[in-house]
């Protein structure tokens, strides 16, 4: 199959935002955390990569991460990221969207019987960012502020080396990858380890 240029420079941004994240302390999760599920019940693999289990129901994240550091007295927190790799600007049904997955993330618990004993398993404090290479909607942006849901602007002249970076990268791999029988999800692994080498959730987190 042939890999679109769009759908290439949407991976390369979800793997710069994950450096993102890590350099600002985050530590990333991936599907590696499936080899541990005793310990974190809370992921299962589908077809679309690592989902996270709420309470209605399953959902993707495109990057996700969690803060080492927890507040006192409080849940550990980890953040949620959408990325959108857009003309046009994200909209407000983004906005509606990931209000609707932050909810069902922290309304969801969990509990796991040893013995006959149930136990509770660790909660988190889900936040939520939406990246964007098109800026937000006024509605968009209304609707996010009301529901602490945290909007970066990509189109800023800070961030205007990474996306050129990204096209550059994305024309690239177009020419390299441009092969049969291979898919999306390969083509998201070549990019996560042998451009980015990410490294995977701490075991003893």
């Amino acid at each position: 199959m042939v890999i679109s240029i769009s759908a290439l420079k949407g991976f390369l941004l979800e793997e710069a935002l994950s450096k993102l994240l890590e350099n600002s302390g985050y530590t990333l999760i991936n599907k590696d955390v499936l080899n541990y599920r005793d310990r974190y019940p809370e992921f299962i693999s589908q077809g679309n990569g690592l989902n996270i289990k709420a309470r209605g129901g399953t959902h993707q994240a495109d990057v996700l991460g969690q803060f080492p550091i927890s507040i006192p007295f409080n849940y550990p927190v980890r953040l949620f990221v959408e990325a959108k790799f857009r003309r046009n600007k994200t909209g407000i049904d983004v906005v509606r969207s990931g209000i609707g997955i932050l909810t069902d993330l922290n309304a969801n618990y969990q509990t796991i019987d040893l013995n006959g004993d149930e136990l509770l398993i660790q909660r988190f404090n889900y936040q939520y960012a939406i990246f964007s290479t098109s800026g937000f909607s006024e509605n968009a942006i209304k609707l996010a502020i009301a529901y602490k849901i945290t909007l970066i602007d990509l189109r800023g002249r800070e961030y205007c080396d990474l996306l050129r970076t990204i096209d550059a990268i994305a024309q690239e791999l177009r020419l390299v990858l441009s092969v049969d029988r291979i898919s999306l999800n390969e083509v998201r692994e070549y990019i996560r380890y042998k451009l980015f080498d990410n490294r995977i959730i701490n075991e003893s987190m």
